[in-house]
């Protein structure tokens, strides 16, 4: 299964494989005394928050604990102490982007509100240059739209645009 866009509501910026094999070790639900396994982990970020959450997850991706970072860094470090295994991070694929652009299509939200999901999900640990490059062209471009269009323009050179940077990551940047 393929690590969701959003866990508990907050954006995924990296994660773990998410195998049967893997153990994290475990999370003890006292009421019903039973232990579930950790099997991933995924950081994460809240819109608007400062923190990153590191979820520990069971094989489906459900949440079953988290705590609270300063930073990124931070959070995977807690990670790597809390396991007995190595912790492989992986950054968010292309799809979350895709996924991104999609709702963005389907005029879920606006110009502001992308910009700010796209830089909260932008980076990858560490950054790519190219990718961080065009990402920070992404912003230029839709910030100039958002301040020098129409309204009724803004949305049609949005699409152009997003639809250039996901061209541009499918094609291996």
């Amino acid at each position: 299964m393929t690590v969701p866009p959003l866990l508990d509501g907050a954006n995924v910026l990296i994660y773990t494989a998410n195998e049967h094999c893997n153990n994290y070790g475990y999370v003890l639900f006292e009421h019903d005394n039973k232990k579930v396994g950790i099997t991933a982990f995924a950081v994460a970020k809240y819109d608007g928050d400062i923190g990153y959450c590191l979820f520990s997850c069971d094989l489906d991706w459900n949440v079953i604990g988290g705590t609270l970072h300063d930073s990124l860094q931070e959070a995977k470090e807690c990670a790597k102490n809390s396991s007995d295994i190595p912790v492989n991070w992986i950054p968010i694929g292309i799809h979350h982007y895709e996924i991104l652009v999609e709702r963005f299509k389907n005029k879920e939200y606006g110009i502001e509100e992308l910009q700010s999901r796209l830089n909260t999900a932008l980076m990858p640990d560490p950054p790519i240059t190219e990718i961080s490059n065009r990402l920070l062209d992404l912003e230029n471009d839709l910030e100039s739209i958002l301040y020098t269009q129409s309204d009724s323009e803004q949305y049609r050179l949005a699409v152009n645009v997003l639809d250039a940077f996901i061209d541009f990551l499918r094609r291996g940047h």
